[in-house]
C-alpha cells in the first residue's frame, strides 16, 4: 500500500511506472520487483506567518504602512530578479503583488521570498495579500498593518549568533568591530517600519531631498541598559521604505552591546553595536 503527502509549494500530479491514477494512494502487488514514480507540478505557496518585517524576525508580527514587508514561501516565481534604482515598478518578471485593488512596488523577487513596500496610507488591521506569478496560480496569505512595527537591519558577522546594526559614524564610514561607535559622535542607525512620517511617503518613489519626512512617534534607543531618545528620526532621502534614526552616546557604555529601538512602546529586534 502506497499512500502520500505533498509537501507545501507542489501538488500532486498522478503516478507514473506500474502504479496509475491521479489519487495519492494505491496498492502495487509485489510479485516481482516494482518501479512507482509520484510526478508533482509545482505551485506557489506563502509559509504560515509568511508576510513579515524585511528586517528580520521582530517582537511585533505586524507589519508598518510605508515599510518593507518579505514574503516567504516557496515557488513563488521561477526567476531572481532585482529592481533597479529609482523609481520601484509594480511587476518584475510578469510577478505582481496586491493588497485588494492595489499593486505593491518591488525590490526583489525570487522562488523562495519577495520584498515589497507596504503603501503609506493602508489601512491598519487585518489584510490580505495576494501573489500573482507569471502562468501560475493566484496565491493568498493574511497579515496585519500596525502603526509602529521597527525592525533593524543587520550585518552579519562571522562566527557569531547576533549580527551588528546597521550603524553609521558621523563621518558615513560603517560601525565595526574595527571601528567602534564613540561617545560623543551622532551616529545613525538604518531599520524599516518606523511608523507614520509628518507627511506620507511617495509609494514606490525615493524619499526626495525636500520636504522633510519626519516620523512622527518619539524614538528610544536603547543601548545596553541605556536608554537614549534619539535626536532626530526620518524616512531615508533617495530610499524607499528605510528609515533612519540619530543618537549620541554618552561614554558610560563600552564593548559590543546589544541595540534595539523603541516606539510607542513596541521594541524592534535586538542587534550588536561595538562601542569603544
Amino acid at each position: 500500500a502506497l499512500s502520500l503527502a505533498t509537501q507545501p509549494g507542489y501538488k500532486f500530479r498522478r503516478w507514473d511506472g506500474d502504479l496509475s491514477g491521479s489519487i495519492p494512494s494505491g496498492v502495487v502487488t509485489m510479485s516481482v520487483p516494482r518501479s512507482v514514480k509520484a510526478l508533482f507540478d509545482p505551485v506557489p505557496y506563502i509559509a504560515p506567518a509568511g508576510v513579515m518585517n524585511a528586517a528580520g524576525i521582530t517582537p511585533q508580527a505586524g507589519v508598518a504602512a510605508g515599510g518593507i514587508v518579505s514574503i516567504f514561501g516557496v515557488n513563488l516565481t521561477t526567476q531572481t530578479l532585482v529592481a533597479p534604482d529609482g523609481m520601484l515598478p509594480q511587476t518584475l518578471g510578469g510577478l505582481t503583488v496586491a493588497v485588494g485593488e492595489r499593486l505593491l512596488p518591488l525590490f526583489f523577487v525570487s522562488p523562495g521570498q519577495i520584498n515589497a513596500q507596504v503603501p503609506d496610507d493602508l489601512a491598519t488591521g487585518d489584510q490580505v495579500l495576494t501573489v500573482s506569478p507569471a502562468g501560475a496560480p493566484q496565491v493568498r496569505a493574511p497579515f496585519t498593518v500596525v502603526r509602529n512595527a521597527p525592525g533593524l537591519f543587520a550585518v552579519p558577522v562571522d562566527g557569531q549568533t547576533i549580527a551588528n546594526a546597521m550603524v553609521m559614524h558621523e563621518d558615513g564610514s560603517a560601525v565595526t568591530a574595527d571601528a567602534p561607535a564613540k561617545a560623543g559622535e551622532l551616529l545613525t542607525l538604518y531599520g524599516t517600519g518606523f511608523g507614520p512620517a509628518e507627511r506620507p511617503r511617495p509609494e514606490g518613489f525615493p524619499i526626495p531631498q525636500s520636504p522633510s519626512y519626519s516620523i512622527v512617534d518619539a524614538v528610544t534607543v536603547q543601548v545596553g541598559q541605556l536608554a537614549i531618545a534619539a535626536e532626530t528620526a526620518y524616512a531615508v532621502v533617495g530610499r524607499c521604505g528605510i528609515d533612519a534614526a540619530q543618537f549620541r552616546l554618552d561614554g558610560s557604555v563600552t564593548g559590543t552591546v546589544t541595540l534595539r529601538v523603541t516606539i510607542n512602546g513596541v521594541d524592534s529586534n535586538t542587534l550588536q553595536l561595538p562601542v569603544q
